[in-house]
């Protein structure tokens, strides 16, 4: 139904359909063209999320236009077929967009080649093209790679693989575990260059990483991935259930606990940024790695859990994609009726993603931490993939934020406690035993309150904090802090005085606290455990 002119020669085009349900019958939703006098073409797209409107999608479209050779042409294309940008470089090379994909923050890379084909003694006349701060002049033709902002367009690095003779660069594809990992594959050579005659440097760094060819013209690939950051102090690893506990629809777009959660990721002041200024006086010297794990309570795919967030150092940049990814990605989950709890499998998929987070125990020595949100009560195999996920150079604690079913002490007992070996430990071993702390707050249903306004939200800001802060602030014990002592000691007399099941008196309030803050004891025993209280030297 949608006609187009052609503006002369070929143009390109993008459109977007959907499939009605019936055998071959797709509707066109929208058409984006866009043409010069000569020949152009669109040969790559690759879809995100479009982060700055509400459950929307972004296609990221690469090619080339007719120029004085031909222009690379990136762009990125939102509903209705509106350009949001683009990016049309000229220059005189024979230039091209052959590949995009997409990370796991949603930024688009895309890859392809740069310059004029070897010939000796007629170089091109101006081959250099600037991504934004970076020139890249190729010698030749040269193979390239560039990452743009998903939502400003904005370049935030380029760089380009060259050697003596011809190189392209024709696929990609991101590492689904580490956000900046990624394979490039292409060719390098010439159809008429003798084995040993040509070379390519793999390594876009200071470095080198020489690949000599056989013959002609070679295929190669390569696995790209930054230095280790050695600035990364704290790595968390958010698991999240499929459960109905995760959606509680009080929100038109997401779920409540899922809102929540992004505006919680997103604010620096519970996840510090490398850099920034700390409370307790100094400048931040070590940054948080985090990513996301949904478990589910029903195999999909014959898989119990799957990464849905990659590694990803928390800046001012990546927060705010890395949150609003997370509450799109889970939305889309529907929970199991009936709901059959597979943390272990949560618990086994967040061990093996640390393996590959990029980041040496060995020579980073990190504080790793996984907060269990939202989780029913665990199942049977969870017991051993806690012990598995807390062996040596894994994960140092296990905290849970529960919700819906999700007894506050049952988590306690059976998910962040390595059992001490006697079939009914007692409040106190399960103290001196706990890998982390535990929180309830399913007796406050958000409904009809907004997200903002409700206990699970300030439940996760202190857990996250506390994470993220100061690992000095706790250790594997939580009760040897003596601050804790005295509010145990504080707590226990309470009991004394009002045994259980009165509410004041919880056996296990000295480590773990329940939604209703400072409602306990004067002062708030609830709070004080968790707020943050930064000593002079914090990381």
């Amino acid at each position: 139904p949608d006609i187009r002119i052609s503006q002369g020669g070929r143009d390109l085009f993008v459109a977007r359909y959907r499939f009605t349900g019936a055998a071959d019958e797709l509707t066109p939703l929208w058409v984006y063209t866009f043409g010069t006098a000569g020949d152009d073409e669109a040969a790559c797209v690759a879809l995100g999320v479009n982060d700055d409107a509400n459950l929307t999608t972004l296609a990221f479209v690469g090619g080339w236009t007719a120029g004085a050779g031909r222009d690379l042409y990136f762009a990125a294309i939102q509903d209705a077929g509106l350009v949001k940008w683009m990016f049309n470089p000229s220059a005189s090379g024979d230039d091209r967009v052959l590949s995009v994909a997409v990370d796991g923050l949603g930024r688009p890379v895309f890859t392809g080649q740069v310059g004029c084909p070897y010939a000796p003694g007629t170089p091109c006349a101006d081959p250099s093209i600037a991504f934004g701060s970076t020139v890249l002049t190729p010698d030749g033709l040269d193979a390239f790679a560039a990452r743009f902002h998903p939502i400003t367009g904005a370049v935030e690095w380029a760089y380009r693989l060259g050697g003596n003779l011809d190189e392209s660069a024709t696929a990609i594809a991101f590492d689904p575990a580490y956000t900046d990992r990624f394979a490039l594959t292409g060719w390098f050579g010439r159809p008429d260059a003798a084995p040993g005659q040509y070379t390519i440097d793999l390594d876009p760094g200071p470095g080198a990483a020489p690949v000599t060819g056989a013959g002609y013209a070679d295929a190669f690939v390569s696995l790209m991935a930054p230095a280790a950051p050695e600035y990364v102090g704290f790595q968390v690893s958010l698991v999240l259930d499929q459960s109905e506990s995760m959606v509680i629809w009080a929100d038109p777009e997401f779920p409540s606990m899922l809102r929540a959660l992004r505006e919680t990721v997103a604010d620096p002041l519970v996840i510090p940024h490398l850099g920034q200024q700390n409370p307790g006086g100094g400048t931040r010297a070590l940054a948080v790695q985090m990513n996301a794990i949904v478990h589910t309570t029903r195999e999909v795919l014959e898989q119990g859990a799957q990464v849905v967030m990659p590694w990803t150092v928390m800046d001012a940049t990546t927060a705010p994609l890395f949150a609003r990814r997370l509450g799109a990605t889970h939305s889309r989950v529907h929970p199991a009726d009936p709901p059959s709890n597979r943390v272990g499998a949560g618990f086994r998929a967040a061990a093996a993603s640390l393996a590959r987070s990029g980041i040496d125990p060995q020579t980073t020595p990190t504080s790793a931490s996984i907060l269990l949100i939202g989780n029913e009560r665990p199942g049977d195999d969870a017991d051993i993939a806690r012990v598995e996920a807390t062996a040596p150079g894994k994960f140092d604690r296990i905290s849970a934020l529960g919700s819906g079913d999700a007894l506050r002490d049952d988590m306690l007992r059976d998910v962040t406690m390595p059992r001490p070996g006697t079939p009914d430990p007692t409040a106190l071993e399960i103290d001196l035993y706990s890998t982390g702390f535990a929180s309830d707050v399913s007796n406050m249903h958000p409904e009809p309150l907004p997200p903002h306004a409700w206990p699970f939200r300030d439940a996760l800001r202190l857990m996250l904090t506390r994470l993220s802060w100061c690992a000095s602030d706790y250790d594997r014990n939580e009760a040897h802090q003596q601050s804790d002592l005295t509010l145990l000691s504080a707590h226990s007399a309470q009991c004394a005085l009002n045994p259980p099941p009165h509410p004041s008196c919880n056996p296990y309030a000295d480590w773990n606290f329940d939604g209703i803050f400072d409602g306990h004891l004067p002062g708030g025993i609830d709070r004080q455990k968790l707020e943050l209280h930064l000593p002079a030297p914090c990381p």
